[in-house]
């Protein structure tokens, strides 16, 4: 199923009021959400207002909030605001992350590259 109405010209989604609407439909257990950046201050960021309304409205559907960053993402911020760092429940990222680094309330998991060597 694809929710929304307009297809955006620059980024691969939809966006518009009906998904807006249709996201409030659910839910969800999980919102997993990959933004553009995270900062211990500001939270989770994004560029484009249109796809971090509708990670906003996700999350605020869902029982809990799982957030995907690549290390380099760390610290980052964006333009537009997602949530604040109190409201991701998990954040995963790669090793290269700094292990110091933490969330208010949620847990922070260090995953493995995928070994996509076959012997």
């Amino acid at each position: 199923m694809l929710l929304g109405e307009k297809p955006h010209a620059e980024v691969p989604t939809t966006y518009g009021e009906l998904k807006l609407s249709e996201v409030e439909q659910f839910l969800a257990d999980f919102a997993v959400i990959s933004p553009v950046g995270f900062h211990l201050t500001c939270g989770a960021t994004d560029y484009e207002l249109r796809e971090a309304g509708v990670a906003f409205r996700m999350i605020r559907c869902s029982k809990s909030c799982i957030m995907l960053w690549h290390s380099d993402k760390l610290t980052m911020e964006s333009c537009v605001a997602i949530c604040r760092p109190e409201e991701v429940d998990h954040l995963i990222t790669d090793l290269k992350a700094d292990r110091v680094f933490s969330l208010p309330r949620g847990e922070v998991h260090f995953a493995r590259p995928h070994d996509t060597d076959v012997r």
